[in-house]
């Protein structure tokens, strides 16, 4: 049993993100907000997504999986054997995958059932230990779809799908032992696995479903660079024909890269890779460190990297050794755009710096990422409006960015694995109330 709470929010009082222009002295900022809810979370286990203007978070708090209804000010508290690891809304109705007692899962609601009814749905499935990332849509048939990846049984990376019409799910898995799962999207009709070889650590995979009959066909590609990867790749969809692929990497030392690779996924041709490094110097942690997201903002073509950068706000000169990861938004061209370069948005806050783990776009050329307070341990969201800065609104820290080429080879096919039926099991719930709390507007 779970419990539905209200939440309160406080707001910091905070109305500008410093930005740096790394040739002139002064500082400048974009319109920013930042609010904390009244409870506490774990640093880096918020996901945030935004449908039909609503606001919604999944933190985990200790042993707890909790989603918030960020403008219903409500907050779902799930049972500690229940790890929620995404979640996804479509329409009026939420879905949601993870692990319990080892065993992978998938449960939905509808949004009122859920903070109002308090009840769900789920199953779960023996042949699998969690779902990790998710993606739904409706198919040509108006049939509702869930496609995650996880791990199964033997600690392998799947493929997961389940079709809502004819209520059988298929796990599906690569022939390659050594491919690993790293992220799952949707682009037109296909659904995207991104992926990476564990003995070929400069490639990346793309796999490529239709969605309507999960037909299926993908390529590995060189990242064009001689950097490998260490991390899980994140993706995202851009304009076009195209996705990007963001992956952090190293020299076989201590220097650090950000990777951006760019693919058209209609001919799955070479790919357009951007790096980056930071030029200042940190101490033992490389360049840089720990992607956490992606977005890519239509309004202008950028994509947007959510990364703890190294950066210090020391007056000059400089310290020989850089001391701080910062959270920062990093806004990078993408291919067509005639320029090669990269801007910085660091959420150094009141001299404190917040780690944010999630983004997502809420409308044109504003962001919201959703985060710890480190010293609260408070769930919070940054909202920043890039076009709205003031003076001087579009100058940041600005460095150019390098450009290589990575060409496709082929890869190994895929295997259905297993097939079977879901047992869709209602869950009772009730809920609880408290008082909203404004500490400032």
């Amino acid at each position: 049993m779970y419990n539905i709470k209200q939440i309160k929010m406080k707001k910091l009082l905070f109305l500008g993100i410093v930005s740096l222009f790394s040739i002139q002295a002064f500082s400048q900022s974009i319109s920013s907000v930042v609010e904390d809810f009244d409870r506490l979370g774990d640093i880096y286990t918020q996901k945030i997504e935004i449908s039909d203007n609503k606001t919604y978070i999944l933190s985990q708090n200790g042993g707890y999986s909790e989603i918030y209804n960020v403008d219903d000010l409500l907050v779902a508290i799930f049972p500690s054997y229940l790890t929620i690891k995404d979640f996804k809304i479509l329409g009026d109705d939420i879905y949601f995958c993870g692990t319990s007692a080892c065993l992978g899962f998938i449960a939905k609601s509808s949004i009122n059932d859920l903070f109002y009814n308090n009840s769900y749905s789920w199953d779960n499935l023996i042949e699998g230990q969690s779902l990790n990332e998710m993606e739904v849509y409706m198919d040509a048939n108006q049939s509702i779809n869930i496609a995650c990846i996880g791990i199964d049984n033997f600690g392998d990376p799947m493929f997961f799908h389940y079709k809502e019409s004819t209520n059988i799910y298929n796990i599906i898995k690569s022939g390659d032992t050594t491919e690993v799962f790293d992220d799952i999207i949707l682009k037109g009709n296909y659904i995207v696995t991104i992926g990476r070889k564990s003995n070929s650590l400069r490639d990346f995979i793309l796999r490529v479903y239709d969605k309507n009959n999960l037909s299926t066909w993908g390529r590995r590609f060189d990242n064009g660079t001689n950097w490998r990867y260490i991390n899980r790749l994140i993706a995202d969809t851009v304009d076009g024909n195209n996705i990007a692929v963001v992956g952090e990497a190293e020299d076989y030392g201590a220097n650090l890269i950000t990777i951006a690779s760019f693919v058209d996924i209609s001919n799955l041709m070479a790919a357009v890779s951007y790096w980056f490094g930071s030029p200042k110097y940190i101490g033992n942690y490389g360049e840089y460190k720990h992607i956490r997201d992606v977005m890519y903002s239509t309004a202008d073509r950028k994509l947007l990297v959510l990364e703890e950068y190294p950066h210090t706000f020391a007056s000059p000169p400089l310290p020989p050794a850089l001391t701080d990861l910062v959270s920062s938004v990093i806004v990078l061209d993408i291919p067509g755009n005639g320029v090669l370069k990269r801007d910085m948005i660091y959420s150094y806050i009141n001299g404190i710096d917040h780690k944010f783990n999630s983004l997502t776009e809420k409308e044109p050329y504003v962001f919201v990422a959703t985060g710890i307070n480190p010293q609260s341990y408070e769930v919070e969201k940054w909202e920043g409006d890039r076009m709205a800065s003031g003076n001087n609104c579009s100058i940041m820290e600005h460095f150019d960015l390098l450009e290589n080429n990575g060409y496709p080879n082929p890869i190994t096919n895929v295997i259905l694995v297993y097939s079977a039926e879901i047992k869709w099991v209602e869950k009772e719930i009730y809920n609880l109330n408290v008082v909203l709390d404004l500490i400032c507007d």
